[in-house]
């Protein structure tokens, strides 16, 4: 179960690192998806996100292909944390709207 997980996770994790080698050229890597995509999200509408999802959560255990398909679903339409993008925001400082006039 561990194997089939990293190959799920490791791919969505490598996609950051390789469109990050792009980011200077002003072009992301091409990701196919439904909507407006990039390595760091595909962004829906909260209503139309719900409804891609399907997230409801079965009374018994489907086995592992249906928690499978759950997670791969799950990595599509997460926001990859993992991206330059996301990562400068976390660690940028605040600027200045305008500097102070000399006195």
């Amino acid at each position: 179960m561990l194997d089939a997980l990293q190959e799920q996770i490791i791919p969505f994790i490598r996609a950051a690192d390789e469109d990050a080698a792009l980011k200077h050229t002003g072009k992301g890597l091409v990701v196919p998806g439904d909507g407006s995509r990039t390595v760091l999200v595909e962004h829906h509408a909260p209503k139309e996100l719900e409804s891609k999802l399907e997230l409801e959560i079965p009374e018994e255990f489907q086995g592992k292909d249906e928690l499978m398909r759950l997670i791969k679903t799950i990595l599509k339409y997460s926001v990859n944390t993992w991206d330059q993008g996301f990562m400068d925001k976390l660690y940028a400082s605040t600027n200045a709207v305008c500097t102070p006039p000399e006195q």
